[in-house]
């Protein structure tokens, strides 16, 4: 069984924790409930998570990943890109090299490496039909280059 130290999560709203709150149920992230499991087999582990609301992968980028770096972190998370789909700014070229940056220096850190591809979210279904193609299609061609850099990185790729 593997013992986690230190869990940094890199990311925007998604990896931050923001939302809802619903009776009975701790607010709580996804990455705070995964710090939650994993603390199951390593009780002292350490969740830094760095991540903020809105932020593009560039801005992930530029904010987190040197801090992410200098923490020295042996299990680390980064979940980002769907902001730069959903406000009209997906630039596949640009997008793929900020990931690849990202996958590339988190990786040579030694830490394990976890993301996940950006979900058909159900807000689509609200588009019209030819956005919705639009969008599903972006989507798909993001999450492909995600798959391809992460398996080049030796990241552990969670498709939604």
């Amino acid at each position: 069984m593997t013992t986690w130290h230190r869990y940094v999560a890199l990311g925007d709203s998604f990896t931050e924790g923001v939302g809802d709150s619903v009776e009975g149920f701790a607010k709580l992230g996804a990455m705070d409930r995964l710090a939650a499991a994993l603390r199951q087999s390593s009780p002292d582990l350490q969740f830094i998570n760095l991540a903020k609301s809105g932020l593009l992968v560039s801005e992930i980028r530029e904010q987190q990943l040197e801090i992410a770096l200098e923490l020295e972190p042996d299990f680390v998370t980064l979940v980002a890109g769907a902001n730069d789909l959903l406000k009209g700014r997906f630039n596949p070229a640009g997008w793929e090299q900020e990931f690849q940056i990202l996958f590339e220096a988190l990786s040579r850190s030694g830490a394990v490496v976890v993301t996940g591809g950006v979900p058909n979210f159900p807000l689509l279904q609200t588009l019209k039909e030819s956005h919705q193609v639009g969008m599903t299609r972006i989507i798909t061609k993001a999450n492909h280059i995600m798959q391809r850099l992460a398996d080049r990185y030796q990241v552990i790729f969670i498709d939604s």
